[in-house]
């Protein structure tokens, strides 16, 4: 014996680390999942519309306060997912964010299974590694919170699986139709965009027939389930949505930013590193110890047409997901989304090809200083979103934890408080109950009935008023006039 490992010892040692990375992703994007405060906005509003929806019926438009929304101009697939969501485990926090979460691991999955067909099993370990310890990909509007970037990021993820697979099975081509439709029920017609270029890459593919058929179908398959949603939506209202949604995702988007969201040509640099230096650092060693040479690229590619087909897949999916959104007016940190898988797989073939170049030059002790740079970065990153979740985050620290944890104590009651943010007013109508605006306390006893109660970021000394709960941030009172 050797001492070396066999081929089936290796396969199983990969096999269980492949295996781990995928369970730090789960464990990542599902811990602490009811223990997080909801979002003020989006994930709020989907969460109002998702309720409305459970109770009233499936329906191609979206209402908010049982009026339709004309405020969230994106088609209703995300309100869709979460409604079944509730449907199968009740209109909770958990459930709320569900659909989400599994996307975005579906999307780790995916990476790491392209990563490995395509460059090795290292890489697609590192690649594994860094998207399920990416701040972003998890706390930007995406994996942990009901928003519709997330699934946006697996259908962009699952397109360039479906573009790379098809220069040898034309027939996954039919795939890109059903994910460009998911798309755009997601977010509006603009959401093509981020596919077109990689779309584009299957025209360098060798012609025939049957690719042209599977065109043809992928587009069918693209079309016929919007077109559905279209004519399902117009009988509601006819152009009133419709025109909004073209207008504000299409027009307004690229001539001015919306809601204040402006930023110059490297915004999203500016994102990367203030999100993700950790990884950036390792990044950046990684290109000190292995300059990237287009001698070495091309020698990877060689005369092999399928790698040369990746090579254009990389550089399609950059410009969808990274220099496409630079170019258009609004700019938001979650339009990056989509642009960090491809950043994970990056990184990864960097630091792969920085650790052959150290192993191959017998530097131990650079290479030993590499891996722990590797591991301090993973630290980073895991520790930032500890932090996030425990002290930004936290429930404690909200009125949101009342509302949740006195389910039955506010069963049927008005609850009055100085303000209902869009949060507090879904989890009391998740309860059953209503939320009511009123400035003072005795403002709320003046319209108050037996067994209302009152909200309050302060302690109340009142004879009327009983103490049901409180927590770091807030008071909940029973009013007993």
């Amino acid at each position: 014996m050797d001492g070396r490992a066999t081929p089936i010892e290796t396969s199983r040692r990969l096999a269980w680390t492949a295996a781990a990375a995928l369970t730090l992703a789960a464990f990542n994007l599902g811990y602490r999942l009811d223990r997080e405060m909801l979002d003020v906005w989006d994930e709020s509003s989907f969460a109002t519309s998702a309720l409305e929806m459970m109770t009233s019926g499936w329906s191609a438009a979206t209402t908010f306060g049982g009026t339709l929304d004309y405020y969230n101009s994106k088609p209703p697939l995300n309100v869709w997912l979460i409604t079944a969501s509730f449907h199968a485990f009740g209109a909770g926090v958990v459930a709320l964010r569900l659909p989400v979460v599994v996307c975005a691991w579906l999307t780790v999955l995916a990476t790491q299974w392209w990563t490995r067909r395509t460059f090795g099993d290292r890489p697609a370990l590192l690649a594994t590694l860094v998207l399920a310890t990416t701040y972003g990909f998890l706390y930007v509007h995406s994996g942990r919170t009901a928003n519709a970037d997330a699934p946006l990021t697996l259908a962009i993820t699952l397109t360039v699986l479906a573009v790379w697979a098809a220069r040898e099975r034309p027939w996954m081509l039919v795939a890109t139709g059903g994910l460009a439709a998911a798309a755009v029920l997601l977010k509006g017609p603009g959401a093509v965009a981020y596919l077109l270029p990689i779309l584009a890459v299957d025209l360098l593919a060798p012609p025939s027939r049957r690719r042209w058929q599977a065109r043809v179908v992928a587009a069918l398959a693209g079309l016929v389930p919007v077109a559905l949603y279209v004519a399902a939506r117009w009988r509601i209202d006819g152009t009133a949505f419709l025109l909004r949604m073209v207008e504000y995702d299409v027009v307004t988007r690229l001539q001015r930013p919306i809601d204040d969201h402006a930023g110059a040509w490297w915004f999203y640099l500016d994102v990367l590193q203030r999100h993700h230096y950790d990884w950036l650092v390792v990044l950046l060693a990684a290109l000190w110890v292995a300059p990237p040479a287009s001698a070495r690229i091309r020698t990877w590619a060689g005369a092999d047409p399928g790698r040369r087909h990746t090579l254009w897949l990389l550089a399609a999916w950059a410009t969808a997901t990274f220099l496409l959104p630079s170019a258009i007016t609004t700019k938001t940190a979650w339009y990056l989304n989509g642009f960090y898988p491809l950043f994970a797989i990056l990184v990864a073939l960097a630091v792969s090809s920085a650790l052959d170049r150290l192993a191959a030059g017998g530097g131990g002790h650079r290479r030993t200083a590499f891996v722990l740079l590797i591991a301090l970065a993973a630290v980073v990153a895991e520790s930032k979103l500890a932090w996030r979740s425990f002290r930004q985050l936290d429930l404690s620290r909200s009125p949101q934890e009342l509302l949740l944890r006195q389910d039955d104590a506010i069963a049927g009651a008005a609850v009055f408080a100085a303000g209902c943010p869009m949060p507090e007013a879904f989890l009391a109508r998740r309860a059953g109950a209503s939320c009511v605006e009123a400035a003072t306390t005795e403002a709320a006893l003046a319209q108050a009935r037996h067994g209302d109660v009152w909200l309050g970021r302060a302690p109340v000394t009142h004879p009327t008023l009983r103490l049901v709960d409180a927590n770091h941030g807030a008071w909940l009172y029973r009013i007993e006039p």
